[in-house]
C-alpha cells in the first residue's frame, strides 16, 4: 500500500459530489501510514485531510494527527467475499457512524452517516487505485 494512490469519488447525501486523490505514505514505524487526501467538491470547495493509519492483524486505527486517542478502531470480519468494519465515533454533540469495506486490492468504500443536532447527512466514498 506504501505509495499507493485512489481516486475518490465522495457523494453527500446522494446528490453533492466530490472529487479528489488520496495517497498512503510509510512512515519510519513499522505498520503506519499517512494518509492524505486533497479535492473538491462540485461547488468549488476544497477539501484536504492527514490522518494517521496504523495496521494491525485484522484491524486498523485511524488518527487525526497529533491525537493520542484513534478516531476509529476498525475489527474487520470477512463476508460476502469482502472485509468489513464498522466503528462509531463521538466528536461533541456530533456522531460518525463509519462502515469500511476492502473490495479487492485495488478498491475500498467508505460510508458515514453523521448525527449532528441540527442535521444528519451520508457521505459515501469509493477508492480506486490508479498506481
Amino acid at each position: 500500500m506504501n505509495g499507493a494512490q485512489y481516486t475518490l469519488t465522495r457523494v453527500i447525501n446522494g446528490d453533492e459530489v466530490a472529487e479528489g486523490i488520496a495517497t498512503f505514505k510509510s512512515k519510519a514505524e513499522p505498520n503506519v501510514m499517512i494518509y492524505e487526501e486533497s479535492g473538491a467538491r462540485q461547488s468549488g470547495l476544497q477539501f484536504c485531510r492527514t490522518n494517521i493509519y496504523k495496521f494491525y492483524p485484522g484491524r486498523i486505527k485511524i488518527y487525526m494527527v497529533g491525537e493520542d486517542s484513534p478516531m476509529h478502531d476498525l475489527v474487520f470480519t470477512f463476508n460476502d467475499g469482502k472485509h468489513h468494519a464498522n466503528h462509531v465515533h463521538k466528536c461533541g454533540k456530533d456522531v460518525y457512524d463509519r462502515r469500511f469495506e476492502i473490495l479487492n486490492n485495488s478498491e475500498f468504500k467508505v460510508h458515514y452517516k453523521v448525527t449532528e443536532p441540527a442535521r444528519q447527512y451520508t457521505v459515501s466514498t469509493p477508492y480506486k487505485s490508479y498506481c
